[in-house]
């Protein structure tokens, strides 16, 4: 893996392939870039393909100051800058979708779209209290029961055994040190930044949703008629955005159905590449 020299520590980051626009894949939370593995492959032999390893994770390991959405987020904008990238398709799972909707924000020059696959939303107003919540449950469970309770409704059956078994002991591999705060500043975030940092996206955003968790946490599969407050707000917030339904799988659509992903992102890169603000029209296949 690559190395970007950072103030508070090493970003390691996966470069490989060639073409434009660049595609830049973001992790979840506990995560690694690992995840992308069949993004990667799809996407190499036309695009540019970056996945950090954000801060906390997988190679990175710990920086010298708090692990945050925002400040993943400004990791991912010092990597688009050194890597000269510009017109870049953002790619975001579960807490990536945060990061990725925060660095285009931050860096609306470098930024031709985005897909966002199984976001969320736990929190919506009162930061202050969203992160009082958030901290007391961590502190409440202990590190075993919240990564239990955390990854027990992103399985739904149709994964790679394999899969499943290797993501639950990675999490329970993440320290809490850094998972702990962490969680706290996705509530925060989710509750004090979201709707302004939607807000000033101008570029294709595409949903890909398998799986919907509203305020109280609980994740279930997606069926018509399901929404959450994460695609109410995206679907409000950003002009032309647009939903892709994937049913029958979990939360790492990526791994369980690729075709889902890879078809928003060819589609996201397309209209990136033609020089789109919107994303109507464009659809992805299961």
């Amino acid at each position: 893996m690559h190395a970007l020299e950072l103030d508070a520590g090493v970003l390691r980051y996966l470069h490989t392939g060639a073409g434009e626009p660049p595609v830049v894949l973001v992790h979840g939370f506990s995560c690694s870039h690992e995840d992308w593995r069949l993004q990667v492959e799809h996407l190499s032999a036309g695009h540019t393909v970056v996945a950090p390893d954000l801060r906390g994770h997988g190679a990175s390991g710990p920086f010298r100051e708090p692990t945050s959405v925002v400040s993943c987020a400004a990791d991912v904008v010092a990597l688009l800058d050194r890597l000269e990238l510009r017109g870049a398709v953002l790619v975001g799972h579960s807490m990536g979708c945060r990061v990725v909707v925060e660095a285009a924000a931050r860096a609306p020059a470098r930024v031709g779209g985005l897909v966002l696959v199984d976001g969320s939303r736990t929190a919506l107003a009162d930061p202050q209290a969203a992160r009082a919540a958030a901290l007391a449950h961590v502190e409440r469970v202990g590190p075993t029961a919240f990564v239990d309770g955390l990854f027990q409704d992103m399985f739904v059956g149709a994964e790679d055994p394999s899969d499943r078994e290797a993501i639950l002991a990675r999490a329970h591999r993440f320290p809490i040190a850094i998972g702990g705060p962490l969680w706290v500043s996705m509530a925060e975030w989710d509750a004090a930044r979201v709707d302004a940092a939607l807000d000033a996206i101008r570029r294709p955003v595409v949903i890909v949703q398998s799986t919907v968790m509203g305020t109280e946490r609980k994740r279930v599969p997606i069926a018509a008629g399901v929404t959450s407050p994460w695609i109410d707000t995206v679907l409000a917030r950003v002009p032309g955005s647009r939903l892709v339904a994937v049913e029958g799988v979990g939360h790492f659509t990526m791994l369980e159905a690729p075709g889902a992903v890879n078809a928003a992102i060819d589609a996201v890169a397309a209209a990136a590449a033609a020089g789109e603000t919107r994303a109507d029209g464009l659809g992805a296949a299961r």
